[in-house]
C-alpha cells in the first residue's frame, strides 16, 4: 500500500518474474473511472479526483495534501481537511475512497447510494 517502495518498479518487464506477473495482474484489475459531466465539483475536489484516477498505486495522505493544496501538512486539522474532502467526494460521486495505512486509493467498485443505506 506505500506507493514510494515499488514507484521504481512501474516500467519493469522481466521473464516470468513472479513480480512482474503480479504488477501485470494488479494494473489489468485498474478500471477507468467515468464521472458524470454534470458533477459541480470545486477546485480541490478535481485535483483529488485527477490525483487518484492518474496513480495506479495508493497516495500518501501528505503527498495528496502538498499536491491538492500547495504546502505540507502542518497541522491535525489539515488531516482533517483533506479527510472532509474525501467524505464530500464519496457522497457527490458515488466513487469508493478508501484509506488504508496512511494512503487513499479509489476501490474498483462504485458505490450505489441507495444500496448502501439499506445495508
Amino acid at each position: 500500500m506505500n506507493s514510494s517502495i515499488y514507484s521504481n518498479f512501474l516500467e519493469y518487464r522481466g521473464d516470468k518474474c513472479l513480480f512482474s506477473i503480479c504488477l501485470e495482474k494488479h494494473m489489468a484489475n485498474k478500471t477507468p473511472i467515468k464521472l458524470k459531466s454534470n458533477l459541480s465539483l470545486n477546485i480541490h475536489e478535481k485535483k483529488i479526483i485527477e490525483l487518484l484516477t492518474q496513480q495506479i498505486l495508493p497516495v500518501r495522505k501528505e503527498d495528496m495534501f502538498l499536491y491538492v493544496w500547495g504546502q505540507p501538512i502542518k497541522l491535525k486539522s489539515d488531516l482533517n481537511k483533506l479527510a472532509v474532502v474525501i467524505a464530500r467526494l464519496n457522497a457527490k460521486t458515488g466513487l469508493s475512497i478508501k484509506s488504508s495505512k496512511g494512503s487513499y486509493f479509489i476501490s474498483s467498485k462504485i458505490v450505489d447510494k441507495k444500496k448502501s443505506r439499506l445495508t
